[in-house]
């Protein structure tokens, strides 16, 4: 713990190594009979993390207190083996069983880097170390990991439930949703990883996801979707590949296999209208906001019969 030597011996405590003695440190408590697996230094204070009865904090002011922290109860199933103070004062502690756990001065658990999360091999760490650069180097059971926790890049993919191709994605009241060829799946935050996780009642190619007003729309291969809380619930059964939502909120042009159709939404009921002209295959849809002509300037781009541009007007 710092620059300072701790030993941990059975039946009797903790004591400080101090001129080749052991001077008693935390003694006469119930640590003298609990396995500690990770002592850090924070502050005035000293965060003690153990296999079996969680957390602890002590000050030689005020003693030894047990700590209720946040994820605390994921932590010890995880088995924690070892603990080091990071740079940035974030504490990361190795586990057997769960990969690293990334802890606040006040031992709550900010985040999980496991293999299900951000894909380590294994989640039996069996030491951990940071470098200069403020990355993470791993000792597993099968070798060894570098984590850049200090990257503003992180990927995705089948470990953290991303499978397929993804061909949208939408950010929106801290939600993230994504359309890939498997269907709809969104940014789940449960526990202390980041994992995607599928939306129940969207499972078809899912080509388009977008804001429009209050409401998240889907165009997928089998219809239109309006994607709820934990649910995405079909609107029509008109294929789409793209959508954009007119000036009305309520409004949005879908290009699909049998081209472009303005369609029209009051609560769950949708009102569809093909646009004449335009029955290719749409793949694109894009607004021109500064128009040469009178009214609403859209272009579609089809699979194989070019590109076409729309003109809505008032009287359209």
């Amino acid at each position: 713990a710092g620059s300072k030597i701790f030993v941990k011996q059975r039946d009797k405590g903790i004591y400080e190594v101090s001129n080749l003695k052991l001077i008693p440190f935390i003694t006469g408590t119930i640590l003298d009979t609990t396995g500690v697996f990770g002592m850090v230094k924070t502050g005035n204070d000293m965060l003690i993390i153990t296999q079996t009865m969680g957390l602890f904090k002590f000050n030689p002011a005020s003693g030894l207190i047990s700590l209720q922290s946040g994820g605390s109860s994921s932590l010890l199933a995880a088995l924690p083996y070892g603990a080091v103070l990071l740079r940035n004062g974030r504490i990361a502690v190795n586990s057997l069983a769960g990969g690293v756990f990334l802890l606040d001065a006040q031992g709550n658990v900010l985040l999980q880097i496991s293999r299900n999360t951000t894909g380590i091999r294994v989640d039996d760490v069996k030491s951990i170390t940071e470098d200069v650069q403020g990355n993470l180097w791993l000792a597993l059971n099968n070798g060894i990991s570098r984590i850049d926790i200090t990257s503003q890049l992180s990927f995705f993919g089948e470990s953290a439930g991303v499978t397929g191709q993804t061909y949208s994605i939408l950010a929106k009241n801290g939600q993230i949703i994504a359309g890939t060829s498997e269907g709809l799946i969104k940014l789940s935050t449960e526990g202390f990883g980041f994992s995607f996780t599928p939306v129940p009642g969207c499972r078809s190619q899912a080509w388009s996801v977008i804001n429009s007003g209050n409401r998240i729309l889907c165009g997928a291969n089998d219809g239109i979707y309006l994607v709820l809380e934990n649910e995405a619930v079909k609107l029509t059964d008109n294929n789409a590949h793209a959508l954009i939502t007119l000036n009305d909120e309520d409004a949005f042009l879908a290009g699909g296999d049998k081209g472009i159709s303005e369609l029209r939404i009051n609560g769950r009921n949708v009102s569809v209208k093909p646009v004449a002209g335009t029955g290719k295959e749409i793949y694109g849809l894009a607004a021109n906001n500064r128009p040469l002509h009178k009214g609403k300037e859209y272009w579609a781009g089809s699979m194989q019969d070019g590109v076409f541009k729309l003109i809505l007007t008032q009287d359209s």
